[in-house]
């Protein structure tokens, strides 16, 4: 095991009382971790490293989350040491920014609880459709940190600059990225598929400038993944 200053696992354990335990999936099946990131595969992922465990006879797709959490729950200090353990296979999975921010706003500003959450923001109480623009305005003035998960950027749930991770597969990419993965891993080469969000989500057309905005927040993301602001696809 690499051993690390004592300032860096002071860091990385304060890191993990918050947002980062909760995304931190430790398989020792599989002798991996992954650190999901929402609205980029993670129930897929999920899902394949729950079938991988043996005592588990059934996993049921619509609590994928809660099961995972459950089973794969660990101490702060102790997924702080296997984060720098090199016997185990550190991977996560990114999407480009702008893609990732509207499949939130699709699938995620369509239920009443995560709209409010975003009006709360905006000064009203009672429900209505939110845009895309108010979304993006919204979204601007809130700090990283105190963002919801669904639309924090990647590098602020990854903290990339923490550890190194083995693999920064690219949903992209994903069947390829996936099998190098899955092989490594002895896991099926093909992602279960799985329809997190319920049903299909209306479709969202947004303008250039909106989008020059949305990869403006994301900048970090664009930057530290390797995104190009004409790859996006939404």
């Amino acid at each position: 095991m690499p051993s690390a200053a004592p300032h860096e696992t002071t860091t990385l354990r304060q890191s993990l009382t918050g947002e980062l335990a909760r995304n931190v999936i430790v398989s020792d099946t599989c002798r991996c971790v992954y650190v999901s990131t929402p609205k980029v595969a993670s129930s897929s992922v999920k899902l394949a490293l729950l079938r991988a465990e043996r005592e588990l006879s059934e996993v049921s797709e619509r609590k994928i989350h809660d099961m995972a959490r459950r089973h794969f729950k660990r101490p702060a200090r102790e997924i702080a040491e296997i984060l720098r353990d090199d016997r185990y296979y550190r991977f996560c999975i990114v999407r480009h920014p702008v893609d990732r921010f509207v499949s939130g706003f699709r699938n995620k500003l369509k239920r009443r609880d995560y709209r409010a959450e975003v009006l709360r923001q905006l000064g009203e109480t009672k429900d209505r459709p939110v845009s895309i623009e108010e979304f993006v305005d919204v979204v601007t003035q809130q700090p990283d940190a105190e963002r919801n998960r669904h639309w924090r950027s990647q590098t602020g749930l990854l903290h990339p600059g923490l550890f190194n991770y083995h693999t920064v597969a690219k949903i992209e990419r994903l069947s390829e990225d996936w099998s190098g993965i899955a092989d490594r891993l002895g896991l099926p080469c093909s992602l279960p598929r799985v329809n997190a969000s319920g049903g299909k989500a209306k479709a969202v057309t947004i303008s250039p400038r909106l989008r020059d905005r949305i990869a403006q927040i994301y900048q970090e993301d664009m930057t530290a993944f390797g995104y190009d602001l004409a790859d996006a696809s939404y």
